[in-house]
């Protein structure tokens, strides 16, 4: 509970809890299946049938989450297309629909008193997860949020003039390095931009539309000799080469 509350959840700070759960586990359901082998069908306690019955409340919940994933994204800058994209590949429809099913089968186990078998079943519902949702949600991810960037930073070795700095501004995304083989400087506060611009010198600016907007409406209301013209686009990303002319 600790864990799922706390905010950041990065993966080392709950891994070393996973081979003692795993054990837990273990050890519950190898002792409910060897009583069952050896006394035969036993009675289920009512520790064992809250668990089986959250455990299909926990299917339900999911697949209600499944069916309202594209309104629970909500607007995204880098991938503004992306609900569209997951409603288009059906992620909905096969999350959904693949956690019904595991609800259906565990409430059968349930009512037939076979509570053993239900670890089978979430077995079986994180493996076609993986399969038919979270492989197909990959490669949509990958088409709306890295494809752009990696397009535009393939570009940028063509349009670099030589000794041009490159900057990006906004969110840093160090992936443009290894896509584009080039060094780039990452600004969080688009103000910093002149300053890393020598006089009657050019740098290449990349960033979001948003940002590239903002770059330029920042340097018209500025008393330098500023100039910047639009050299690349690919959605939702743009770049902006801007010279600093001497007064």
């Amino acid at each position: 509970l600790f864990f799922s509350i706390a905010v950041t959840k990065l993966p080392s700070y709950v891994l070393p809890l996973m081979p003692a759960v795993a054990i837990l586990v273990s050890l519950v359901w190898s002792r409910q299946i060897l009583l069952r082998l050896l006394q035969g069908p036993a009675p289920m306690s009512w520790g064992m049938w809250i668990t089986g019955v959250g455990n299909i409340g926990f299917f339900l919940i999911l697949a209600g989450l499944c069916w309202q994933l594209p309104q629970l994204i909500g607007p995204d800058a880098s991938a503004p297309g992306l609900s569209e994209a997951i409603q288009a590949a059906h992620l909905p429809e096969w999350g959904g629909g693949l956690w019904l099913i595991a609800a259906g089968i565990g409430t059968g186990l349930l009512w037939g008193r076979r509570w053993d078998w239900m670890w089978a079943v979430n077995v079986g519902a994180g493996i076609g997860l993986v399969l038919i949702v979270m492989l197909r949600a990959q490669t949509v991810l990958d088409m709306e949020r890295q494809l752009p960037l990696r397009q535009i930073a393939q570009q940028l070795p063509q349009i670099v003039q030589e000794q041009e700095p490159i900057l990006m501004v906004g969110m840093h995304k160090p992936s443009v390095v290894f896509y584009s083989g080039l060094s780039l400087e990452f600004l969080s506060d688009p103000a910093q931009i002149s300053s890393q611009i020598p006089t009657g010198g050019s740098a290449l600016i990349l960033g979001l539309r948003e940002e590239i907007s903002q770059i330029e409406s920042i340097q018209a209301d500025s008393a330098e000799q500023i100039q910047g013209q639009i050299v690349l686009t690919q959605v939702p990303y743009q770049v902006l080469r801007i010279e600093k002319k001497p007064i």
